[in-house]
C-alpha cells in the first residue's frame, strides 16, 4: 500500500490546507482561518507558513502574510506529508472528510473544527485536535508546531486508526476520482 511506506521530510512550521475555493465551504474556512486564527499563530510562531492548494478562483483573503497559494498541485501527497500540520477549519459543508483521513494516512497531524471532523470516528486529543474558537484553534496549531513529541504521537495514533478502521485502498479509489474533479 503506497501510504504505508510513504515518508517525506517534515518542514517545520508548515501548515497545509488542501481545498479548492470553488467549494464555498473551503473559501469560508480560509476567510475565518486567515482573518482570525493565523494572526494569533504568527504572533507565537513568526516563521509559520500556510500553504493553500487547489483553485483559489482569485478570491481575496484578508492577508497574504506567510501564505502561499499553489493552485493545482500534481503531487498533493508529498505536500501534505511534508507539512507539520494539516488544518481543516470548516464552518459548514458536508460529505466525507477524506482530506483529514489522507493527512492521517500520511502521518501529518490534523487540527480541525468540530464541523471539519464531523462523521469521523476520531477522538480529539488522541487522533487529532478539535477546536472551534479562533484562540483555541491557534493554540492547538502552535502546540503541534512547537512540541515535536505531541505532534509525533498524534500523527502516529491517527495513522494507526486509519490503517485499522478505514479500508484505505477502497477510500483511495473514490478519493482520487473526487480529487480529479475537485482540484481542477
Amino acid at each position: 500500500n503506497e501510504y504505508r511506506n510513504f515518508t517525506t521530510e517534515k518542514k517545520p512550521y508548515t501548515l497545509v490546507f488542501a481545498g479548492s475555493f470553488r467549494y464555498h465551504a473551503n473559501y469560508e474556512a480560509m476567510l475565518w482561518f486567515v482573518g482570525q486564527v493565523f494572526p494569533q499563530i504568527l504572533q507565537q510562531c513568526p516563521d509559520a507558513q500556510l500553504i493553500i492548494t487547489g483553485d483559489h478562483q482569485n478570491l481575496p483573503l484578508p492577508s497574504q502574510k506567510n501564505i502561499t497559494l499553489t493552485g493545482h498541485v500534481d503531487d498533493l501527497k508529498s505536500l501534505v506529508a511534508s507539512a507539520a500540520v494539516s488544518i481543516a477549519p470548516l464552518l459548514s459543508g458536508g460529505g466525507t472528510r477524506l482530506k483529514i483521513l489522507e493527512a492521517m494516512a500520511l502521518r501529518t497531524s490534523v487540527v480541525s473544527t468540530s464541523k471539519g471532523a464531523e462523521g469521523l470516528d476520531v477522538t480529539s486529543g488522541e487522533h487529532l485536535l478539535v477546536a472551534d474558537a479562533p484562540a483555541e484553534f491557534a493554540e492547538c496549531v502552535v502546540r503541534l508546531l512547537t512540541d515535536g513529541d505531541s505532534n509525533h504521537r498524534l500523527a502516529n495514533n491517527a495513522f494507526q486508526l486509519v490503517k485499522e478502521k478505514y479500508n484505505w485502498d477502497a477510500i483511495m479509489v473514490q478519493y482520487l476520482g473526487l480529487i480529479d474533479t475537485a482540484a481542477r
